[in-house]
């Protein structure tokens, strides 16, 4: 007899179970070597299947794997880590005692929190409210906090004053913003499942606003919501991934290669509460219409019809196997996994087994990762920016056409904003930013690092970046304009001879910006909406150029 299970520790395995997942491995293994081994992109690859349960095991398989792939149908909103760990967050926020989302919440990419950050602050709460354990001041000589857990104490608290205001939307907008989730996720999770983290954060965001029309005002009742039901996530099409489709689904569309899964199925059982129509084609009605309790035991007078039937279906099976066949240009590759029992008639692999020959896979070492392509790549870190899709004539003028000298200044601009919104601390540190901020809009890194350096160690730069002088600043700072968003490079508070003076700075690598005359208007522009945010404050704003030199504009 089989020993018992526990099932708490040790799940439950069918044998259909393991041979259909050691199908899909053995897919997701041959789509490895073809990419690797015979350079084919994997968005030349389909993967078909008459059944989506078979892509399903294959979407896990490949994910082991790392090869990109894109599904054709809708999943599960929370099947996605990064959605969880958002509705964790939510829930910790609109209800701090509730331990598991905090907890979930401060292990997500937002924080990085370790399970010892998480003992230790267990035991620190010494059985008791976790949160107030959390953001409750230092006390002299306690050891301090992880650097996630500072972080967590920074951020959690202000959004938590947040969602006591804000709906849903607004909310989750300031996070990720706030939060850099989008730059966090997106270097956490390995390259392959990239595009599907960040793509799981925009659903949530989108839920917000189109969730039963939004009419959830509250975080509460969003999270609430979202709780009480399987809410489904369209799935994004990606240009460089492997297209798992259903047979039918697949119908006009062709690729290089395409692999045809599960064709040597389990048979069905005998048909139940059929509905037999014997309807010639040149007839106007039908001449009979009848229903059969089971196929296994049609009634003598109906056998005619129910053979008709069953050719019908033959048909529909043959005309299944010409479609998933077609679909490819150059290469087709069938898998099957061995019926415990067979059908009365040939499957699609054995009509097509005597006629092929074996997929050889690469031996040896385990696979490596699939990068994309690189030009989908680029595309993926220029929607990690939090800038608004919106379109703004006046903000940004400079923006087409697109040239070098363009994305070298939006380059640096990402380097100064990274660099002064987190010290960069060591030469390796600013390295890696100028490099990541190069990547981004495809400019040379070492123009890159030393046109913000320059600015940054400019005497005349030096009070808007650091100093005794400044009380606050703030990049990429959004104000409100005749019902525009604006958004201003770097906003900073000085304390000046008489009073405390904001700054509004924009930075323009020309040497001689304010002779332009559409930049200087959206400057000015910049500015009246900081003097109408501050009608009792001096307002100024110049102009920040590459040679780190600051023009004034009055």
């Amino acid at each position: 007899p089989a020993p018992w299970r526990d099932s708490l520790t040790t799940p439950r395995h069918e044998p259909e179970e393991v041979l259909r997942d050691q199908e899909a491995a053995q897919v997701a293994q041959a789509i490895h070597t073809l990419v690797t081994r015979d350079g084919v992109r994997p968005a030349d690859i389909f993967v078909l299947s008459r059944k989506r349960q078979s892509l399903r095991l294959l979407a896990h398989a490949l994910r082991r794997v790392q090869v990109p792939f894109a599904a054709a149908e809708d999943a599960a909103l929370m099947d996605a880590a990064e959605a969880r760990d958002l509705l964790a967050l939510l829930d910790a926020l609109v209800s701090p005692r509730h331990r598991l989302s905090l907890a979930q919440a401060l292990r997500s990419p937002l924080f990085g929190a370790s399970d010892a950050d998480l003992i230790e602050l267990a035991e620190r709460a010494r059985a008791g409210d976790w949160w107030r354990a959390l953001v409750k001041p230092e006390r002299a000589g306690e050891a301090p906090w992880s650097a996630g857990l500072q972080r967590a104490r920074m951020l959690l608290p202000r959004w938590r004053v947040a969602s006591m205001a804000l709906p849903p939307h607004d909310l989750l907008d300031r996070i990720v913003f706030e939060g850099e989730l989008r730059e966090r996720v997106a270097a956490t999770v390995p390259p392959a499942q990239r595009s599907a983290a960040l793509d799981a954060i925009e659903a949530v965001l989108a839920q917000s606003l189109t969730l039963d029309g939004a009419r959830y005002a509250t975080p509460y009742s969003f999270v609430r919501a979202l709780k009480r039901r399987r809410v489904k996530a369209t799935t994004p099409t990606h240009a460089d991934a492997v297209q798992l489709l259903t047979v039918h689904g697949a119908k006009g569309l062709e690729a290089r290669v395409v692999f045809v899964m599960d064709t040597d199925p389990e048979p069905k059982n005998t048909e139940t509460a059929t509905l037999l129509v014997d309807w010639p084609v040149e007839a106007d009605a039908p001449k009979r219409c009848a229903f059969v309790y089971s196929e296994a035991a049609c009634p003598p007078s109906l056998a005619a019809v129910l053979d008709t039937e069953r050719n019908a279906r033959l048909r529909e099976e043959l005309n299944g196997l010409y479609v998933a066949m077609s679909r490819a240009k150059q290469r087709l590759v069938f898998s099957a996994t061995e019926p415990s029992r067979h059908a009365g008639g040939p499957s699609w692999w054995d009509r097509i087994g005597p006629l092929s020959t074996p997929f050889l896979l690469a031996d040896g070492e385990a696979p490596a990762p699939v990068a994309a392509a690189p030009a989908p790549a680029r595309i993926k870190v220029l929607s990690l920016t939090a800038r608004p899709d919106i379109a703004l004539p006046l903000q940004r003028p400079d923006r087409s056409p697109d040239t070098e000298a363009s994305r070298l200044g939006q380059a640096v601009h990402r380097l100064l904003e990274w660099a002064t919104a987190d010290a960069p601390g060591t030469d390796a540190r600013w390295n890696d930013l100028a490099q990541a901020a190069a990547v981004e809009f495809a400019a040379p890194p070492a123009a890159v690092a030393r046109l913000a350096n320059v600015i940054l160690q400019s005497p005349d730069c030096a009070r808007f970046f650091r100093g005794p002088q400044l009380r606050w600043a703030g990049n990429e700072v959004p104000v409100s304009e005749g019902g525009d968003l604006l958004r201003i490079d770097r906003l900073v508070l000085l304390d000046e001879r008489d009073a405390p003076v904001w700054w509004v700075l924009d930075y323009k690598l020309q040497h001689a910006p304010q002779q332009l005359d559409a930049y200087r208007a959206q400057l000015l522009r910049y500015r009246e909406a900081v003097r109408r945010a501050q009608p009792r404050a001096e307002v100024r704003c110049a102009f920040v150029t590459g040679a780190g030199v600051v023009v004034e504009i009055d």
